[in-house]
């Protein structure tokens, strides 16, 4: 009997640029980025040399599947703008 599969998704990632304030998240692993509206947990070797307090401006791309326990929108830091 023939099976088949869903086809790869192709679709680009779309890259997202936030502005906020880094904070500490539950765990002290954790950074997160506090906005006017949201807050994202930061993720990626470049999340983790962000200093607590610091406006930062960061951009990335929402980070999809596995699970976290610190809190935030998973966003995978690819570039970071220190103010």
């Amino acid at each position: 009997m023939p099976t088949s599969t869903a086809p790869a998704s192709t679709a680009p990632v779309p890259t997202v640029t936030v502005s906020g304030t880094v904070q500490d998240g539950a765990a002290p692993s954790c950074r997160l980025l506090f906005t006017v509206d949201r807050h994202y947990l930061l993720l990626g070797p470049q999340a983790a040399t962000l200093a607590v307090d610091s406006t930062v401006t960061v951009t990335g791309h929402l980070a999809a599947g596995g699970r976290f326990s610190c809190g935030g929108i998973p966003l995978s830091v690819t570039g970071v703008l220190r103010r």
